[in-house]
């Protein structure tokens, strides 16, 4: 099988991969899915390795690889949390290709860092992924996409389980921001108990 061919499969396994994330986190919170995925996927590779044979190799590892696999295992840590907060937050086709366009920040890292000097053909790339970051911050404004932070700070206890995003506590009681992702028109507002009641909406009171 030919590279292109390895990649394609690569990508397709990727795509399912955070298509599965969002799922996990549509009602969950982050750091408990972390914990769950990142325990499951310890352990599926730890029973290869002892399946493999190859498990006992590592006891003979030095405490420099040891303290080395705990700083990279923070920073990876830190930046699937920040992952899962955006996919739970942003549609999967606006956080993706964002977090997908890492390698411009390796590029100026490893430019400022080390000194290395991109070749014009390396620059163009560069300009198209930051031309990308533009158009997705525009496409996302277009979408309804809008980031602000608020809080309802009262409502009845009547209203839990009102909203689609929990049927447990409310929004004052689940203390988190209401509409930091905004797209819906209003037609108007109601008037009266009557127009309420008569909307045909799952759970309408007043």
């Amino acid at each position: 099988m030919s590279w292109p061919c390895w990649i394609l499969l690569s990508a397709v396994f990727l795509a399912l991969y955070d298509l599965a994330k969002k799922a996990s986190v549509r009602s969950n919170a982050v750091l408990p899915t972390l914990l769950c995925s990142s325990t499951f996927g310890c352990a599926a590779f730890v029973i290869f390795l002892s399946v493999s044979g190859r498990l006992a190799a590592f006891s003979g590892i030095t405490p420099t690889i040891v303290a080395v696999s705990i700083a990279k295992t923070v920073i990876v840590a830190t930046s699937w949390i920040f992952t899962f907060c955006a996919l739970r937050t942003l549609p999967i086709t606006i956080a993706t290709p964002i977090r997908a366009s890492a390698p411009a920040l390796v590029f100026l890292m490893a430019f400022f860092l080390y000194g290395e000097v991109p070749t014009w053909i390396q620059g163009l790339g560069m300009l198209t992924v930051f031309a990308g970051y533009f158009v997705f911050s525009w496409a996302g404004t277009h979408e309804g996409i809008d980031f602000f932070r608020n809080r309802v700070t009262y409502l009845p206890e009547t209203t839990t389980g009102s909203y689609a995003h929990t049927t447990t506590e409310n929004l004052v009681e689940a203390k988190v921001p209401y509409g930091s992702i905004v797209g819906y028109v209003v037609d108007g507002l109601y008037q009266n108990r009557e127009e309420v009641l008569a909307c045909g909406q799952e759970n309408a009171r007043v």
